[in-house]
């Protein structure tokens, strides 16, 4: 019998004994294994000349490493990996991240430029933007401006001109005068 020829049988190969004659039988290429390694983005089979080769199995993916960064993957050439997870919102006004154990995160990027003499906005594709506020009343008797920590200012002009033949006015349209 087979069973007393020299060798060990394993699932790709067992001894046999024709009329005396010890020797050998393989089992067909591509003979799946019962005893499989898990997780290594491989399957385990007989190469038909009684030794055992692996298949890429991209099914077969690595553990969980219990990093929410990272995603399980087979790949061809290296076997198990763990890809970073994509970040990246396609939003201006986030700041993207990844923590372990948190996993991905879009933060809204802090728009204020503390100047009182803009408007802050941030569009999610052309990002952040300062737009200067209107300061112009429309009113000929105040000087306009702004200063970046008190704000927009109307300050009245002087319309004195020190003539007391005159009478000094301002009309918010036509301006100074003196009459």
């Amino acid at each position: 019998t087979g069973a007393d020829c020299p060798g060990n049988d394993t699932e790709c190969q067992t001894r046999t004994c024709t009329a005396g004659v010890c020797g050998f039988s393989n089992a067909t290429q591509g003979t799946v294994l019962q005893n499989q390694t898990p997780n290594d983005c491989s399957t385990a089979v007989c190469d038909g000349k009684g030794g055992v080769t692996g298949t890429f199995d991209s099914a077969d993916l690595p553990a969980d490493d219990n990093n929410a960064c990272t995603t399980a993957a087979c790949d061809i050439q290296n076997g198990p990996v763990q890809n970073p997870v994509a970040v990246d919102d396609s939003n201006a006004c986030t700041t993207d991240a990844c923590d372990p154990v948190g996993g991905v995160s879009h933060t809204p990027v802090a728009i204020d430029d503390s100047n009182a003499c803009t408007t802050d906005a941030c569009d999610p594709v052309t990002g952040m933007s300062h737009t200067p506020v209107a300061i112009d009343d429309s009113n000929a008797c105040t000087t306009d401006a702004c200063d970046p920590v008190g704000g927009v200012s109307h300050t009245p002009v002087a319309i004195d001109d020190s003539n007391a033949c005159t009478t000094d006015a301002c009309d918010p349209v036509g301006g100074v005068s003196h009459t």
